[in-house]
């Protein structure tokens, strides 16, 4: 299984995450959501020494792309600079 740590994320006009950046390039969001589905890739977060795991959730109209501190609503994804 590839892991790859997200430093930076594309983001649409309405703010929603469309892809991730890393050392390894960039990754759209649909690439993301099937190699998370089948298990091919991880790819997470650090926050202050803390690795979130990037997960992928069913929403209306498809799927997408989290990592959130435990027990919280935020997405970490959202914070992260533009790529």
């Amino acid at each position: 299984m590839l892991t790859r740590r997200v430093l930076l994320t594309v983001k649409d006009p309405d703010g929603e995450i469309v892809g991730l950046c890393g050392d390894w390039g960039f990754t759209s969001k649909t690439t993301a959501v099937r190699e998370l589905l089948t298990g091919v890739c991880r790819y997470y977060v650090k926050l202050d020494g803390e690795y979130l795991d990037v997960r992928t959730t069913r929403a209306e109209g498809g799927y997408t792309l989290t990592a959130s501190l435990h027990g919280t609503q935020s997405n970490i994804l959202s914070q992260l600079p533009d790529g």
